[in-house]
């Protein structure tokens, strides 16, 4: 297992890697030569359309990914844990940036009524495309949040667990510049299934931990059953939305040939006869495997497959 804590810097302003981990239920080995002798023969005339969906969602992933605001630009993540917090360059800096930041970028001002940016006299910051000295950041929680920006540099304000961040990212970040790519299994028709929608009577909460050490309830309206390799397998959904819904997985390449804190995979909902399909050649990785900047869930533990996966993102380990 790759503990998700060795990726984070110990820093003042940053938050407590000893919080994160990656639960111990997710399995970490399996014979990769069982599984492939063991994975079912795919469906007539199912490759083909598979393999092109694929590739499409693989060129979609890497331009999100790439965007000069995207994951691979995050710099930074401050828990907000005082009243007044500066931030800046400046090693005395209560929230310190990378060297080519100013030194001073402003104060953070922590109350009941949230966090107020009061920017430094001698920096240009703008929301919106129009300067601003202070003003009141909205957070992720209460809608789209107030995103400051000064030179390259963007920060805004997210709660998780009931304590407010601040998340910092950086059009001109190193990693945007030396990434060229995640390796990943070739494409394999077996991993592309036919699940059935088994909905609960009643719904009810699902929790799902985090890498900060807490998590979040969400709705749990019943599971998909499919089968794999030769076993019936369930997943809970985690994600409805209106196109697409999601969960997160562990299986048991997590921790040795893909990212310990498992995999996100979207799927169609259920049709009218309760059938959809799940292509886990679309299973990728969460922001905390390139970044320990990130705040991704964590599989629940009904959601740790105890079998392997060979198909979608492979671990990331910094040469790509």
């Amino acid at each position: 297992m790759v503990p998700i804590a060795a990726l984070v810097p110990a820093r003042p302003g940053t938050y407590d890697a000893a919080m994160i981990c990656v639960p111990p239920r997710i399995p970490l080995s399996l014979s990769i030569a069982v599984v492939l002798l063991a994975a079912s023969a795919p469906a007539p005339g199912q490759e083909p359309t598979g393999r092109a969906e694929t590739e499409a969602f693989v060129e979609r992933r890497l331009s999100s990914l790439t965007r000069d605001d995207g994951w691979l630009s995050l710099v930074g993540l401050f828990v907000l844990n005082r009243p007044q917090l500066t931030l800046g360059s400046d090693p005395e800096s209560d929230l310190e940036l990378p060297d080519r930041h100013p030194a001073r970028v402003g104060t953070l001002l922590v109350g009941e009524d949230g966090v107020r940016f009061r920017a430094a006299s001698d920096v240009e910051a703008r929301v919106d495309d129009r300067a601003i000295d202070a003003l009141r950041l909205e957070s992720d929680t209460e809608g789209t949040p107030t995103v400051v920006e000064v030179g390259p540099l963007l920060f805004y304000v997210i709660e998780r667990n009931d304590r407010p961040y601040l998340r910092v990212k950086d059009r001109e970040a190193p990693l945007l510049r030396t990434f060229d790519g995640i390796e990943r299994w070739d494409y394999d028709p077996a991993y592309r299934v036919e699940a059935r929608w088994l909905p609960h009577a009643e719904s009810h909460e699902l929790f799902v931990p985090d890498v900060l050490g807490g998590g979040s309830g969400v709705e749990c309206r019943g599971v998909l059953e499919f089968e794999l390799q030769g076993t019936t397998l369930r997943l809970e959904p985690t994600g409805y939305g209106a196109e697409r819904w999601s969960f997160i997985y562990g299986d048991a390449t997590n921790g040795v040939a893909s990212y310990g804190g498992g995999r996100f995979l979207y799927f169609d909902p259920p049709g009218p006869d309760g059938r959809t399909t799940l292509d886990f050649n679309q299973s990728y990785n969460p922001p905390c495997a390139f970044t320990p900047y990130s705040t991704c869930p964590l599989p629940p533990p009904d959601n740790v497959l105890d079998v392997a996966v060979l198909a979608g993102e492979k671990t990331w380990d910094g040469s790509h």
